[in-house]
């Protein structure tokens, strides 16, 4: 017989039976206890606030973001050093969308954004992914000649330098950290590699040019995307772009 001190006085709402201090269901009647009932509607209160929270987050990355680098595109466009303004002005776009989507996401969102730090094997594993993408963008640049990236001639050391680490950094923080973090209560790991891919081929494809940036552009997000999903990591992510930017700034004419 079930004694008062494991009860805890607990009875069953419906049939009055004693219940066992940590009873979901009644085991004379089946009925599901009160406090079962709370914690349930609770867990699913708790649940479609958070997705509320992670659908608000994706919007402001996504329109934030898109507003944000064709204001800047467009601000300085016929500045005399219209390229580094830009960069500049996109980097503090992203910065401050990435922030804002951090605050309306909580505690705890930052952390995990920036993920783990992986293994040796697959840090040193993105450089030939990186330099895959590379190959892979050039060939697609190649069958729609006329409009190829920027010279490298044309590009001074700050820009040089931007395009090489500010952006991988910014880029991979925002598409595959922010929005990898917002995307976890809406969608699987395949969605947030697939989401995350189309923000960062959109984001290239701005401005014109749309044809020729954003195919390669997608299939070499889906790649970064994997490579944060395999290691729970933006460290290879960021390698991979980096090295994806460093070939496109010195080999390509």
């Amino acid at each position: 017989m079930t004694s008062e001190a494991a009860t805890a006085g607990r009875r069953c709402p419906r049939c009055a039976a004693a219940l066992g201090r940590a009873s979901k269901f009644c085991g004379a009647c089946g009925a599901v206890t009160t406090e079962h009932r709370t914690n349930v509607r609770a867990a699913r209160d708790s649940e479609r606030r958070e997705a509320q929270r992670a659908t608000l987050a994706v919007a402001i990355v996504f329109a934030g973001t898109l507003a944000g680098l064709v204001a800047a595109a467009h601000t300085f466009e016929d500045h005399a050093r219209a390229l580094e303004l830009t960069l500049l002005g996109s980097f503090a776009a992203q910065f401050a969308v990435g922030a804002l989507a951090l605050a309306v996401l909580g505690r705890g969102a930052h952390r995990a954004a920036l993920g783990r730090w992986p293994s040796l094997p697959l840090a040193l594993a993105a450089v030939p992914i990186g330099a895959l993408a590379f190959v892979v963008a050039l060939g697609w640049v190649r069958l729609l000649p006329g409009s190829g990236e920027v010279p490298a001639e044309a590009l001074g050391p700050w820009a040089t330098l931007a395009l090489v680490l500010g952006a991988p950094l910014v880029e991979e923080w925002l598409d595959r950290g922010v929005l990898w973090r917002a995307l976890a209560p809406l969608t699987s790991e395949r969605g947030r590699i697939v989401t995350s891919a189309v923000l960062f081929g959109l984001a290239h494809g701005l401005n014109g040019g749309f044809l020729l940036e954003f195919p390669h552009r997608f299939a070499g997000g889906l790649a970064l995307g994997a490579l944060r999903s395999r290691s729970d990591s933006l460290v290879p992510s960021f390698v991979a772009h980096v090295t994806w930017n460093t070939l496109a700034v010195t080999l390509v004419p």
